[in-house]
């Protein structure tokens, strides 16, 4: 880099980012389906992911108790807004026709 050739780790870096901005992507939805209430069809005991060899599964989730399980995969292009306040109709319209989850303080999509 002293050199003036920062091409190498400009590369680096960015194969870096996107691999760490992936994994906590996938955190971040991890912590909200954990908290989701009733916004998945149940409560979750244990949460985690599943892979095998070359296959993943970004979040698995199960209530042994039901005898139920959860499969979610994480694609970056999906958003979510979150607000302590809520949102207003404009907003709620729009994030409907743009199929953008809504998660306020008191209430879950």
């Amino acid at each position: 880099m002293e050199l003036g050739n920062t091409g190498p780790s400009l590369d680096q870096f960015r194969k870096s980012f996107v691999r760490r901005l992936s994994m906590a992507y996938e955190e971040v939805a991890r912590a909200v389906l954990r908290a989701s209430g009733g916004t998945i069809p149940f409560p979750l005991g244990r949460v985690g992911r599943w892979w095998c060899g070359n296959e993943e599964i970004d979040f698995v989730g199960t209530n042994d108790g039901l005898d139920a399980i959860l499969f979610a995969e994480v694609e970056r292009e999906a958003y979510a807004l979150f607000s302590k306040s809520g949102f207003t109709a404009e907003m709620k319209r729009i994030a409907r026709e743009d199929r953008v989850l809504l998660f306020h303080q008191e209430r879950h999509p």
